[in-house]
């Protein structure tokens, strides 16, 4: 599985497959091991034990998920790294919302450990009453706030949505489109932009940036792209006709009008 994101300081394995099992305590915010029968299969899995930055994720060893009735597991060939998993594990949450962010996702860590909103892969095992789908199938999954696609397999609950893989897609380019590509469609085909629009892009080089200069391009309009200089050349080829560095211009407070206005960050501020 291509996971998208670096390999942590001091991750470590647990011992080896089929002697323990890994549960997470939450309330004493540590991990526990309890010994199990050696036929358990087992896969790897990045953890979350709690807030923290980056080098607070830990590689472990997991118990193979079990489909049950309506349920299928997918060996996931690639995931996402995206902001929503950045400020989850990072606890970072809007102005004001930080007691009730953890009340609901975990006080001293997140419930769901292993984070990660989506996935691609192969079905490789199906529970009872699942006709839909068969075992080899491609496909795109998205658990959303359930999470759980930080691993070798997931385990796709109903309610969780799932498509088939374009054929015409690699891997690494199907599941970009889940996250980002689904949000900046979403907004920008609800605004019902004109052709030959301009729309400024804050955050242009994000998941649903990069995702929104494309749209754009393909709608007929024109995308202004707010971004450090670094980033020029790369939103360029995405479709930006042109580009602000955000660190030496203030785009918000010029007299410049656009037809649109699409901010990825939640940093802008304008009049209307």
């Amino acid at each position: 599985m291509g996971i998208m994101a670096g390999n942590p300081s001091g991750a470590r394995h647990l011992p080896p497959r089929g002697k323990v099992s890994l549960r997470y305590e939450n309330r004493k915010s540590r991990l526990r091991t309890y010994a199990v029968s050696r036929n358990v299969t087992r896969m790897e899995a990045w953890i979350c034990p709690r807030y923290g930055p980056p080098e607070v994720l830990r590689l472990v060893d997991v118990p193979d998920p079990v489909p049950g009735r309506g349920e299928m597991v997918v060996r996931l060939r690639a995931t996402s790294v995206h902001s929503g998993d950045s400020r989850v594990r990072g606890c970072r949450f809007p102005a004001g919302m930080g007691s009730a962010g953890r009340l609901a996702l975990g006080w001293n860590g997140p419930r769901q450990a292993v984070l990660g909103t989506d996935g691609a892969g192969v079905v490789e095992a199906l529970g009872p009453g699942v006709e839909a789908w068969r075992t080899g199938d491609e496909v795109l999954v998205v658990k959303g706030a359930a999470m759980g696609c930080h691993a070798e397999r997931v385990l796709v609950k109903r309610g969780d949505v799932v498509v088939r893989k374009p054929e015409s897609l690699g891997w690494a380019e199907a599941v970009s489109l889940p996250f980002g590509g689904q949000t900046a469609r979403y907004f920008l085909t609800k605004a019902g932009l004109a052709r030959d629009a301009e729309v400024l892009v804050i955050g242009a080089s994000g998941a649903v940036g990069s995702a929104a200069l494309q749209w754009i391009s393909l709608l007929g309009a024109r995308s202004i792209a707010v971004t450090r200089a670094s980033n020029g050349e790369w939103v360029r080829r995405l479709g930006a006709a042109e580009v602000i560095d955000y660190t030496t211009t203030d785009y918000a407070g010029g007299a410049r009008r656009f037809d649109g206005v699409m901010d990825c960050t939640g940093a802008g501020t304008f009049r209307t």
